[in-house]
């Protein structure tokens, strides 16, 4: 038989087996969260699904084409045309060799070197290469000549005339040329060259006679020692139907020719251009330099 428990035992048998209890319990609440799944938060990064996006639409080509003119308004970008408006300034150096005289049936002569000057406007249509210049000139081109012996190539010794001119000429001229690209700037052009000028100044002829000892014009380029006839002496070198002073001239001479150079633009803004031709004054050299706004 057992004996009865003391009233210390039972408070302690109580005591254990609350402790235990309450570490069943601890221990079944840690499996229960041990067992259940973790929920990991998803990346930043993962995939997008696209089906699930509302799909912006692309901008079409007039929208783009807008933007960008605007885009180009705003940071003061300037649209360029297919025209351009050149207004500026010409020279040409005219230069007529003697040899191109005595091609035209005379004796004597000397090569003549002239100059010319003027005012030019116009356009360009292409942009700036391969197109077509086209431009009009208000110029002055000086034909003075300083005395000098003429006479006709079947004429004989008896015939020689002194020339001198102090004529000049206003020219109304239009140049149109087509333009080829070379490089970035640089063209080659090639065309014509049309116009009328009004003649100024006078024309002096004077009949001549050989004079070897005290020449008013010593020899030269072909020709002897001469002196003015004074008027008609009724000789063969100064005759009665001679001409003795100044004479006349054409109101009016026209502009004729062909024309080739190069076109420089460097920038928007500048034209240059370096001009060579051949027409009804002879061989010439040009340079033109013009302000440029596209249209």
């Amino acid at each position: 038989m057992f004996a009865s428990p003391t009233p210390s035992f039972l408070s302690g048998l109580v005591l254990a087996t609350s402790l235990v209890a309450s570490t069943l319990s601890q221990a079944a609440h840690a499996q229960q969260d041990a067992t259940e799944p973790t929920t990991e938060a998803e990346p930043d990064d993962a995939p997008v699904d696209l089906d699930d996006e509302e799909t912006t639409p692309e901008p079409s080509s007039e929208m783009t084409s807008a933007m960008a003119d605007e885009a180009g308004e705003e940071a003061g970008e300037k649209k360029k045309g297919d025209v351009q408006l050149l207004i500026g300034a010409r020279y040409r150096m005219m230069v007529l060799p003697k040899g191109l005289m005595n091609m035209f049936g005379v004796d004597g002569g000397r090569t003549v070197v002239r100059h010319g000057v003027g005012g030019e406007v116009g356009g360009y249509f292409g942009k700036s290469a391969d197109g077509f210049l086209v431009m009009g000139s208000v110029w002055w081109l000086g034909y003075g000549l300083k005395p000098t012996a003429f006479k006709g190539k079947n004429d004989d010794a008896t015939a020689w005339e002194i020339i001198e001119s102090t004529m000049g000429a206003v020219y109304l001229t239009v140049d149109t040329m087509w333009d080829h690209k070379i490089t970035t700037g640089l063209s080659f052009n090639i065309g014509a060259g049309f116009g009328l000028g009004i003649v100024t100044g006078k024309l002096y002829r004077n009949e001549a006679y050989i004079n070897d000892i005290n020449p008013d014009l010593p020899a030269d380029n072909g020709w002897p020692n001469l002196s003015y006839c004074p008027g008609p002496q009724g000789n063969v070198e100064c005759p009665s139907d001679g001409n003795y002073g100044q004479a006349t001239k054409w109101p009016v001479y026209p502009w004729i020719n062909f024309q080739l150079g190069l076109r420089y633009q460097p920038v928007d803004w500048f034209v240059g251009r370096f001009d060579m031709g051949l027409g009804s004054s002879g061989v010439w050299f040009g340079l033109g330099a013009d302000y440029s706004l596209f249209l």
